[in-house]
């Protein structure tokens, strides 16, 4: 990473922006939205999915360290206006993770409505996250 890059990236932004990734993911797999579907599919009963603090710790830290990422991309286009941030996350979101976890997917033999869940939730965290870090500058 260029050093000129890294001090332009906004820490406080990156932490923001991963809360709001973080707190979507909370809202997204609620049994009321995409919960509820998402046991049925993965073949979990609620009452066996332990959510742990070294699970939450663990998906806060991925989160935080995406959100780098997604603002380094960002700062490396010198993308200034919120669409444009919005645009990286979402161009992000499609053509690597949907199409990584999409691998996993098929050699898995989940169901596509599973993926469509899964790539959802990224798409609209990573465009959220776009928002917020270009939005904070």
């Amino acid at each position: 990473m260029p050093i000129t890059i890294l001090s332009q990236i906004d820490y406080p932004a990156v932490f923001m922006a991963a809360c709001a990734y973080f707190v979507l993911g909370a809202v997204w797999y609620t049994p009321k939205t995409f919960g509820k579907k998402w046991l049925q599919m993965n073949y979990i009963k609620s009452n066996d999915k332990k959510t742990t603090s070294k699970v939450l710790t663990i998906a806060f830290l991925s989160t935080l360290t995406a959100a780098l990422i997604l603002d380094y991309f960002i700062c490396f286009a010198k993308t200034s206006t919120v669409t444009g941030g919005m645009w990286i996350g979402i161009l992000l979101s499609v053509f690597i993770l949907a199409l990584t976890v999409g691998v996993s997917f098929i050699f898995e033999e989940k169901k596509v409505k599973l993926q469509f869940i899964d790539a959802g939730y990224h798409l609209i965290g990573f465009m959220s996250m776009g928002f917020i870090l270009t939005y904070w500058r």
